[in-house]
């Protein structure tokens, strides 16, 4: 095997998914670090890799737009034009952030352990650790959490009362419209999922045949978990069968699709889910809670919410850590302890504020493109088009 850094990516990548280990997104990641390695150091030899090498590599990923990566002709595009772009931006623009930087070196040192695995090393001895930016503050300050108050600001946008149209959901209305922006805040306050496990629920992973309703959180095409232990099971809570979610799935179902929030496919198939809801998210949290963002709050924020509100009703610690998909706190707690049942779950979930109390259920409203199977086209922008209710198809 040549030492190419582009080729050993491709097999890297090619291996990973064969195994199941790796998704398509993060193979694009991976080629991503790999494309912009050979640009930063001038040549696609590993063995000629050097400590100075991958200390210029971060350099640069701190003078990039922050924007890098978002747009698929960031490949493509030529280093000084984009680093020359990046000195037009204003400077909160400038510079990837610390997770980023990390996530592109821990990829650098997948791809050397396995070029080193066969019989392909750097040139010298290469140091990743001391490049990594350091983590601030503890896990639990990384975000915010929303209270109360908050929530009952954002159920009560146009969204969930009453909106003018499909294209003005944050304008005063009289329809409702039933997809992504729709339900998932919706699921994550009465589920605790995350944002990505929401997004990337298929019409298979929603189970109604039992005594318990419940999603089924596991891995699918659409993306994978976070680690293991996200596998997990999660009743549906009654707030959200009375809000009309099954007659949601079973429209969505009838109209042959998979995908739970079809509305949110990209129009390139690549993004990740979770960002095409936050294209809609954001300007709604915005009008919710103008200084969200300064207050570090999120769609996540919710989840944060929820473990906190099950905290203040003594939900015990082992329950909690099976709704949230996080593993135990020892090895007693993760190799022998069964899952929480479901009927436990629900009894813990059943312990959550209401917060959509004066919702009101009303007929199933989907976007057009999903209810004519228009397809996917660019989020960016919707037009300001007529909503189709269920009885009309």
């Amino acid at each position: 095997m040549q030492a190419s850094i582009a080729d050993l990516a491709d097999k890297l990548c090619a291996t990973k998914l064969q195994l199941r280990e790796w998704t398509d997104k993060t193979c694009r990641q991976m080629r991503q670090t790999a494309g912009l390695l050979v640009k930063v150091v001038g040549h696609d030899d590993l063995t000629r890799l050097k400590q100075a090498d991958v200390a210029a590599y971060v350099d640069t990923l701190l003078a990039m737009p922050k924007s890098y990566g978002k747009s698929s002709r960031d490949a493509s595009r030529p280093l000084k034009e984009l680093l020359a772009a990046a000195k037009t931006l204003p400077e909160g623009q400038r510079g990837l952030e610390g997770p980023t930087i990390n996530r592109h070196l821990t990829h650098l040192g997948n791809l050397i352990d396995f070029a080193s695995g066969r019989g392909l090393r750097p040139a010298e001895a290469l140091n990743l650790t001391t490049l990594r930016a350091r983590k601030k503050g503890r896990d639990r300050d990384d975000r915010a959490a929303f209270t109360a108050a908050d929530l009952t600001t954002v159920f009560d946008l146009p969204v969930w009362r009453g909106c003018r149209g499909e294209g003005a959901r944050l304008e005063p209305g009289t329809v409702v419209v039933h997809d992504g922006l729709y339900w998932a805040p919706l699921i994550a306050t009465y589920s605790l999922m995350r944002r990505e496990e929401i997004c990337g629920l298929m019409v298979a992973d929603v189970h109604f045949e039992g005594a318990i309703p419940y999603f089924e959180v596991r891995p699918n095409k659409y993306r994978r978990l976070k680690n293991t232990q996200s596998k997990r099971k999660l009743p549906i809570h009654p707030e959200l069968l009375r809000l009309g979610l099954r007659d949601y799935i079973e429209a969505v179902h009838r109209l042959g699709y998979d995908l739970l929030f079809p509305d949110l496919l990209p129009a390139s198939g690549t993004a990740p889910l979770g960002d095409q809801l936050h294209d809609d998210w954001a300007p709604a949290l915005a009008r919710a809670l103008p200084d969200a963002s300064g207050q570090g709050k999120t769609f996540h924020s919710i989840r944060h919410f929820g473990n906190d509100a099950l905290i203040d009703a003594k939900v015990m610690i082992e329950w909690r850590q099976d709704i949230m998909g996080h593993g135990g706190v020892s090895e007693t707690d993760e190799r022998y302890r069964d899952e929480t049942r479901l009927a436990r779950k629900l009894n813990a979930l059943r312990k959550l504020p209401i917060m959509t109390a004066a919702l009101q259920p009303g007929q199933i409203t989907l976007r057009e493109i999903v209810a004519k199977k228009i397809g996917r086209r660019s989020r960016r922008r919707y037009a300001d088009a007529n909503v189709v209710r269920r009885s009309d198809f």
